[in-house]
């Protein structure tokens, strides 16, 4: 059964630090988070030919799962990336406050407020640190909490663009067509709705049994030979508390060859009863 939803997305580039369709669709079908966890400090290490880099990450949940915030520190453990989430009474994010390193320019920060409706619809707006308006997006639900449709503002409220969607929930696909503020249509592509596990798309994508992904093809272009294989640890509750990640080379028989590591990721949970 496919259910037409419209939904307007921000175009790209044309708004700072906007969010797309994609993006929320991320941030509702999060499944890199585990259940009944208060805090998880995730460890990140890529290594590339000009040496390893580290991140850390703190994120912090309430009772009801919901993010309070997150905090990315660089190997020289300076913070680089914040974010601070406040909610209401009845569980809804009403605010989000953003900070964020940039070289050369420092610390930008900014942040957002929502105002909801009966329908649960609601209108974001976006500020800078000098509470000057960044830009207005305004999100339209269903009844199933789907989002059916997004708008995009500037700060002067002008429309920007917006895009329409059909999810096909049996085939967990979604068909994205980008318009601009005449109605032009720039762009259609397709994405799942959701990612792995059961959710995966590419059928070249081979998973373990707890729906962790072990192995994926780059696919950078028709000619890539690049792959990636993944191992993990697990802790009591089965969720991944280490993950290694090597690049290897396919060779024209198919086998896998020149194994080198890629990423290392370690994460540390702590739980509610703990």
């Amino acid at each position: 059964m496919k259910t037409t939803l419209l939904i307007l997305s921000l175009l790209v580039g044309q708004l700072l630090n906007a969010q797309s369709i994609s993006s929320y669709l991320h941030e509702r079908y999060k499944f890199n988070t585990c259940e009944n966890c208060t805090e998880i400090v995730e460890t990140t290490t890529h290594y590339s030919k000009t040496g390893p880099t580290t991140t850390v990450e703190y994120d912090s949940y309430d009772t009801l799962m919901n993010q309070l915030s997150l905090k990315r520190f660089d190997d020289e453990n300076k913070l680089i990336f914040l974010v601070l989430n406040y909610y209401d009474s009845l569980n809804r994010l009403v605010r989000v406050e953003t900070k964020k390193w940039v070289n050369i320019v420092g610390y930008q920060s900014n942040y957002s407020v929502r105002q909801y409706d009966t329908s649960k619809n609601f209108v974001q707006t976006e500020y800078n640190d000098k509470y000057q308006m960044l830009n207005i997006s305004k999100y339209y639900f269903d009844r199933d909490t789907n989002l059916i449709r997004l708008e995009a503002f500037a700060g002067n409220g002008k429309l920007i663009g917006y895009e329409t969607g059909v999810y096909d929930f049996d085939n967990n696909l979604l068909t994205l067509n980008h318009y601009n503020s005449q109605s032009v249509l720039l762009n259609s592509h397709d994405r799942p709705i959701r990612y792995g596990g059961k959710f995966q798309q590419d059928p070249t994508n081979e998973y373990n049994e707890h729906g962790d992904l072990v192995y994926y093809k780059r696919d950078w272009h028709e000619n890539d030979i690049v792959c990636y294989t993944m191992k993990y640890k697990y802790d009591k509750q089965l969720n991944w508390i280490s993950e290694k990640r090597y690049q290897h080379i396919i060779s024209e028989k198919g086998k896998l060859k020149g194994k080198k590591i890629n990423m290392v990721r370690t994460r540390k949970i702590q739980y509610i009863h703990e």
